[in-house]
């Protein structure tokens, strides 16, 4: 199923939990890119993009609040 084919989406509260789950769900299914947005869990927001990567996405890691 490609739902996402060559979408690029942002993702916020993505670090973890739900957000991470959706993140990583839409570069299964065929997102060209996915944009993590994270206030404070850099480094689960990288441990999520690696996940992204894995499954087939560009990915890119924004902070903000």
């Amino acid at each position: 199923m490609r739902d996402f084919e060559d979408m690029i989406l942002l993702v916020t509260g993505s670090a973890t939990g739900l957000g991470a789950a959706i993140a990583i769900g839409a570069a299964k299914r065929g997102a060209k890119a996915v944009v993590l947005n994270c206030t404070k869990s850099l480094k689960e927001a990288e441990a999520t993009a690696d996940l992204v990567r894995a499954a087939g996405a560009d990915v890119s890691i924004a902070q903000g609040d």
